[in-house]
């Protein structure tokens, strides 16, 4: 198993490695913007609109691209536009609200809104970052859910009415206040494209926590050290184990031609036997390579013959 291990080329491997993981970004990454382009447009027409609205103007050309991906998609948020009455007085979605309209705040104290129309929806009144991300990636309303059953479940009418969120976009020029609903349904094949790219981004990560940790055990097996050792330190703390291996590594000295560490001072490598430093004719003592007098006797080192 060792052999097998030192003899791997890990600089073709990880070479390897980066274009997989690149070519799985890619295709993958692209898979899920392109399942969800809707639901990404409008999100940034959501984004560029409301900035409209804080600095006072009407976004009408935000809002009306909205509406156009909102009516072609169930996948994605609908819009109401509501007078100061709370009244309809724009829906892109019939079902939810009509023109005419008029939503009732009896239970605004725990953020839920209703409406006249008596559809049996519920709507959950979030801050505007809560929703945008919603609107891009899946709704879990279980914990919603559960909320409101165990706040309204003693009446007598109650049924579990189908929930969705809402949030205040702002107000036009008009002083009309512009909300977003998101849908309860599921996002059908954008879920699957999200939850393919993040078990992918997963798996990548992983085989990079894994390549990492066997490069360190060949390198501890090359250098003459605890392979198994800095092998599991590097696979329970990755990069915080690299470095610390490395630091340990070069604070000795290391034989350039078999790579195994030495301690300091050594004349030949312990692994390999090769020579490390020259030594001096006279007395044997070790001289560096830019000596030109031994430290140890005083005479004329092979380096001042060169001159």
């Amino acid at each position: 198993m060792n052999r097998f291990i030192e003899q791997l080329d890990f600089r073709k491997i990880f070479i390897g490695y980066i274009i997989f993981a690149f070519l799985a970004a890619v295709g993958f990454g692209g898979a899920a913007a392109g399942l969800n382009w809707d639901k990404i447009s409008f999100a940034a027409q959501y984004i560029a609109a409301g900035l409209e609205l804080n600095v006072g103007e009407r976004p009408s050309a935000q809002i009306e691209k909205m509406s156009e991906i909102s009516l072609c998609s169930e996948s994605v948020p609908d819009i109401f536009i509501l007078k100061n009455d709370n009244t309809v007085v724009f829906s892109t979605n019939p079902e939810l609200a009509e023109e005419g309209d008029r939503f009732i705040l009896d239970r605004s104290a725990s953020g839920f809104l209703e409406y006249e129309g008596g559809n049996g929806a519920v709507y959950k009144a979030v801050d505007k970052s809560d929703f945008i991300l919603a609107s891009l990636l899946p709704v879990d309303l279980t914990d919603i859910s559960e909320q409101y059953r165990d706040e309204y479940f003693f009446e007598q009418d109650f049924k579990a009415d189908a929930l969705h969120l809402i949030s205040y976009m702002g107000s036009d020029t008009e002083g009309n206040k512009i909300c977003i609903v998101s849908p309860s349904a599921s996002m059908g094949a954008g879920i699957s494209s999200v939850k393919a790219a993040a078990a992918a981004a997963v798996f990548v990560f992983m085989v990079y926590w894994l390549l990492a940790a066997m490069w360190i055990y060949q390198n501890a097996l090359r250098a003459g050290l605890a392979a198994p050792l800095w092998g599991i330190a590097v696979l329970l703390t990755n990069a915080v184990g690299i470095v610390i291996y490395e630091l340990y590594k070069h604070s000795n000295a290391i034989c350039p031609y078999c790579g195994s560490v030495q301690e300091h001072g050594g004349m030949f490598c312990v692994r390999c036997g090769k020579r490390l430093a020259e030594v001096c004719e006279n007395c044997g003592g070790k001289v560096g390579k830019n000596d030109k007098f031994c430290r140890r006797c005083g005479r004329k080192t092979g380096n001042s013959k060169e001159e």
